[in-house]
């Protein structure tokens, strides 16, 4: 006896015929939102993904005349990499990580020192919202850095 070998199994779909979730022939469950009300055990990675669009990083003015922030990542997980321009930066929003998709609220950012620059000078601090978050700094110096940490962003 063969098993199925393409499409889905089982798929659940609301009143217009979308998916609301399926389990396909290699046993692949996707479903379009979850609410667990125990634990949660995952015995392998966790890997996040954006499927709404790109999340995206923008430099401030304060990180100095020709500074750069990019992102690598998404929504829920990645690395920011922010070099700073070689004069006139200032204390405040550095960088901005855009997200593809709003939160409904502010979510609550961690963001950890990822590079070889000192970043305890500059006393880091993020402020979320639910559209983004700034890289924010409470001191800075006239000197070109560069500063990459990585996050990990749930609300």
């Amino acid at each position: 006896m063969s098993g199925q070998s393409s499409g889905n199994i089982l798929q659940a779909q609301d009143s217009t015929g979308a998916a609301l979730a399926t389990i396909d022939y290699q046993g692949n469950l996707t479903v379009k939102r979850g609410t667990f009300n125990g634990t949660l055990t995952v015995n392998g990675h966790v890997i996040t993904g954006n499927t709404s669009g790109t999340t995206t990083a923008s430099v401030s003015a304060n990180a100095g005349t020709g500074a750069t922030c990019t992102v690598t990542g998404d929504d829920t997980a990645g690395r920011i990499t922010l070099v700073t321009g070689s004069a006139s930066w200032a204390a405040g929003a550095q960088c901005t990580i855009n997200f593809s998709s709003s939160f409904a609220s502010a979510p609550y950012p961690v963001i950890s020192p990822a590079g070889t620059a000192d970043t305890s000078f500059v006393k880091t601090y993020v402020a979320p919202f639910t559209n983004n978050f700034d890289v924010r700094f409470q001191a800075a110096d006239n000197a070109s850095h560069t500063f990459v940490w990585d996050y990990f962003n749930a609300q």
